[in-house]
């Protein structure tokens, strides 16, 4: 049996119970607050498994995020010229923190998001001016 049709299975059994409930059959008749709350189930069950993919979406593009160092190095000569260039035009940058700069993450290729540890524009590793 595929997985396709285990799923369809189990909806089709879920689907079948909610229904029994839910229309109240005349030798089945549940309780006032049961059948309340079996037609607000379904709408639960989604809300909940919505929830519960986009856990599991997030904690595992965070297990598999990678460190770009090409990307870093590249983003560290693009901070070079842009100082150059505004040093070239009389307006230098100043950091008056001296914090670094986050260090660029990659997954597959594509830029996913910033981490700690480069340099900051107006500081080196030691927390000159360059």
């Amino acid at each position: 049996m595929t997985k396709l049709a285990q799923w369809l299975c189990g909806l089709a059994l879920l689907g079948s119970a909610w229904a029994a409930l839910a229309l109240a059959p005349p030798g089945l008749q549940p309780p006032a607050p049961l059948r309340q709350r079996c037609y607000r189930c379904p709408s639960y069950l989604l809300v909940a498994f919505r929830l519960l993919l986009s856990l599991a979406t997030v904690g595992y593009r965070v297990a598999n995020l990678q460190e770009c160092e090409e990307a870093a190095a590249e983003l560290q000569e693009h901070i070079k010229a842009a100082r150059a260039d505004l040093r070239r035009r009389g307006a230098a940058p100043s950091n008056p923190n001296k914090t670094p700069l986050p260090v660029l993450f990659c997954d597959q290729g594509s830029v996913q998001g910033l981490g700690e540890g480069v340099v900051g524009i107006a500081g080196s590793p030691s927390g000159e001016s360059q």
